[in-house]
């Protein structure tokens, strides 16, 4: 019996080796294709790599990396205006706390910063969009409101970014956030139907020092 049970661990322990060599084997073999399929893919001018387009020469082509350069600032502004617009309604929150539930005078940038800076919002950056820090501008009709009191609070324009331009770059898109805490980006054809619906004026004029924030 003994004897027995000695062979078959013997045999177990034999057929276990069998597999690990065998998935050592696999792994080596797959590893040796993937290495021959990246020598195939780069090519072998140095000045490439793969997805970079080149011309006949096998130069980079310039032209792409500029519109890779532009949507990073697109995307850079997004991020920031995504970041920045709901700490300002986050602070306009806080304010109506403790003012009765009363939100702070919104009638222009100017009383919107004076209102929740620095008790509500410390930083004065925060104020200010993306480009050239041209300040937010609150929806005037929000001023002194209840914040309870609109009904539909997810269609209801809190901050929104100004508008904004350069004799090299052409503003796409307008940022918002919402009562209900929603921030979204809009087109410009979109932002105009939206601004008409919100019964907006068409660009109010920024009060923060000839419209920077400093």
């Amino acid at each position: 019996m003994y004897d027995r049970e000695l062979g078959c661990k013997t045999v177990g322990c034999f057929l276990g080796m069998v597999v690990v060599l065998a998935f050592f084997a696999v792994l080596q073999h797959t590893a040796r294709d993937f290495a021959e399929q990246v020598k195939q893919s780069n090519p072998s001018n140095p000045s490439s790599s793969p997805g970079v387009p080149t011309d006949a020469t096998g130069s980079r082509d310039r032209s792409t990396e500029s519109e890779g350069e532009e949507a990073d600032d697109a995307m850079t502004v997004d991020v920031t205006n995504a970041a920045r617009l709901p700490l300002i309604l986050n602070a306009m929150r806080r304010y109506a706390d403790d003012h009765d539930g009363l939100l702070p005078p919104m009638d222009s940038p100017e009383s919107l910063r004076a209102a929740l800076h620095p008790g509500y919002l410390p930083g004065l950056a925060v104020f200010g969009s993306p480009h050239r820090d041209l300040p937010y501008l609150p929806n005037p009709a929000l001023s002194g409101k209840p914040v309870n009191s609109f009904a539909r609070p997810a269609e209801t324009i809190a901050v929104f970014e100004p508008r904004w331009g350069t004799e090299t770059q052409v503003q796409t898109r307008r940022a918002a956030v919402f009562l209900d805490g929603t921030c979204r980006s809009f087109t410009l054809p979109e932002w105009e139907t939206l601004r008409q619906k919100a019964h907006l004026s068409s660009e109010p004029s920024p009060a923060l020092r000839g419209g920077t924030i400093q």
